[in-house]
């Protein structure tokens, strides 16, 4: 039994390690649209 969950144990870390992974570049891609957002609206009111 032992033998049977150290596989399936390693490959539900790997998904919690990969679905961490697509959280921090979600948040990563968020928050440059959000810098990026900001910059054209400060750039329109400077006009």
């Amino acid at each position: 039994m032992k033998d049977f969950c150290l596989p399936y144990t390693a490959a539900k870390e790997r998904k919690q390690e990969y679905s961490k992974r697509m959280i921090k570049k979600k948040f990563l891609a968020a928050c440059l649209l959000k810098r990026r957002m900001r910059r054209t609206e400060s750039y329109g009111s400077g006009r």
